[in-house]
């Protein structure tokens, strides 16, 4: 009788491994890099994993410009691109007041907001603080969550990350924070250049090697949108080279942590000291 119970304890406990083990394979194949990235846990353990292979710069690179990208939203475009989501926003009540100028029968809610092509570099040359666009601090902001839920760039665990020295340097200009960014991951001999096609690095170089021109007229040229999309191109490389090393990553011990994590819905905080690269 006791032999039959343990027999029976025993094949219970092999189902429930089986079973486990069925449900982590579904969770492991269903994943892909982009869950992984928007994970704290998940990006943290993968950027152990490339560290491993020698390759750090691909996700810092990816990282610092979907941070500057993303900051040009959080101050300047979701003025312009959500405008619709709050009417109170700072952006929307000028163009009332410039449209009910000229008619004075406007509504508020129908007033034009200004598109982003119309948006030009200048208008976002300092720092947010300094410009007229920053909504007045009594008005209430957007959520994040309802920012970013269509917002067009890569979703990271921003809440966790170091802020960028670059990207929230609140003393230089939106030209100047690119430029910097070229200097450090795309202009050849850098110490984190990233590995892209020759023909656009030379399209790099062109708009970046001469700084002067760059901030006086290349730059200023540009409307913001096309700003906010500079490095698209380096980051749409850049994911893909690193979904090779991912494959490889979801066969180690440590991406079942991860399957975990995301999961489970946990929330495992960084170590700031492992991300200092963001703060050079």
């Amino acid at each position: 009788m006791l032999n039959l119970t343990l027999k029976k304890l025993s094949l219970n406990n092999n189902d429930s491994t089986r079973t486990e083990d069925v449900m982590m394979n579904h969770y492991s194949q269903s994943l892909h890099l982009e869950d992984c990235l928007k994970n704290n846990f998940g990006f943290s353990a993968f950027m152990k994993h490339l560290a491993h292979e020698f390759s750090t710069e691909v996700l810092l690179s990816v990282t610092e410009f979907t941070m500057y990208k993303k900051y040009l939203y959080d101050n300047v475009l979701n003025m312009v691109g959500f405008a619709d989501r709050d009417r109170n926003m700072h952006l929307n009540e000028e163009a009332a007041k410039i449209n009910q100028d000229d008619d004075p029968n406007a509504d508020l809610e129908t007033a034009p907001v200004p598109t982003l092509a119309q948006m030009s570099v200048d208008q976002t040359m300092a720092s947010p603080q300094s410009t007229n666009l920053s909504p007045p601090q009594t008005q209430p902001r957007h959520k994040q969550s309802d920012i970013y839920s269509d917002a067009p760039f890569l979703a990271l665990p921003f809440d966790k990350i170091p802020k960028s020295s670059i990207v929230y340097d609140e003393e230089k200009s939106n030209l100047q924070k690119a430029y910097l960014l070229y200097k450090k991951y795309i202009q050849t001999g850098a110490e984190w250049e990233i590995n892209i096609a020759g023909g656009l690095r030379s399209t790099y170089r062109q708009r970046f090697d001469n700084k002067e021109k760059w901030l006086s007229t290349i730059g200023r040229q540009m409307d913001i949108g096309d700003l906010a999309e500079i490095f698209d191109k380096c980051n749409d490389i850049n994911l893909g080279l690193m979904s090779h090393s991912f494959i490889r990553f979801k066969r180690t011990q440590e991406w079942k942590h991860v399957v975990l994590q995301i999961t489970s819905k946990q929330s495992i905080d960084f170590n700031p000291e492992e991300f200092d690269e963001f703060r050079e």
